[in-house]
């Protein structure tokens, strides 16, 4: 997704005018002047808060520090509101990612989902680290309730395509990609999931023959783990290496 580059280099330098700035233990914020002071040290609370829950509940340790930029242009990648930036390690957020709290706080679950994940959780379907963030984006805001409710069957045949194959579908199939990667995890559950992944079980075959035997939504929707909170829906993926996220 090179091509892309150079839209993530004019977002930034839209940005490069002077702003505010506010820092917490696991990174800092940086906000565009016109948003008004007070934005960059509420995004910076939500990162304090949330950035554990994610880790506690990935069963990893946070790797830090977190830079977060919000950017004046809402098209950071093909139209979503944030994205993972890793070569110059940052989350850019657009103007729809902070219009509330509760979509600060769900945006950042689902971004430092991307953030975060590393070894064997980067070894399972991408389609799956997707549904991964969704989750924990809806953990740390409390909408746990969306799990209770199961779309259309996902199709098992998007296990196998690689992040580069799914960011070359239009909009409206990333969309559809995005809602079967979350679809995909009612079905399984968290649990499941990270059960897999701990044993060593990422590979799509293994996670096609789980959802095969996945019927009913689990009646125990949240996890063990740090307390949920209350809010709203935000953004999406990347690897390690330089991918969107979206």
């Amino acid at each position: 997704m090179r091509k892309y580059q150079g839209l993530i280099l004019c977002l930034l330098a839209s940005c490069a005018s002077p702003g505010y700035r506010a820092t917490c233990r696991y990174g800092e914020v940086l906000v565009p002047r016109d948003l008004g002071e007070s934005t960059a040290p509420l995004i910076a609370r939500n990162l304090e808060r949330c950035l554990p829950i994610v880790c506690s509940l990935l069963g990893i340790e946070p790797r830090t520090p977190v830079l977060v930029r919000v950017v004046k242009d809402d098209r950071i990648w093909l139209g979503v509101s944030a994205v993972v930036e890793e070569p110059t390690r940052e989350i850019l957020l657009g103007h729809e990612a902070i219009h509330d709290e509760g979509t600060i706080s769900e945006t950042l679950g689902h971004e430092l989902t991307h953030w975060e994940l590393q070894g064997p959780w980067l070894q399972i379907p991408f389609v799956l680290q997707e549904g991964v963030a969704y989750y924990l984006g809806c953990f740390v805001t409390g909408k746990m309730n969306v799990l209770k409710t199961l779309g259309p069957p996902p199709d098992p045949a998007l296990l196998d395509l690689s992040w580069q194959e799914a960011y070359a579908l239009s909009p409206e199939g990333l969309k559809e990609f995005h809602d079967a990667g979350f679809e995909m995890l009612k079905r399984l559950t968290f649990a499941k999931v990270k059960a897999m992944v701990q044993a060593g079980q990422t590979s799509a075959g293994a996670f096609a023959a789980a959802l095969g035997d996945a019927e009913e939504p689990p009646k125990d929707l949240a996890p063990a783990g740090p307390s949920q909170a209350s809010g709203t829906r935000g953004s999406a993926p990347a690897d390690l290496r330089r991918r969107p996220v979206g």
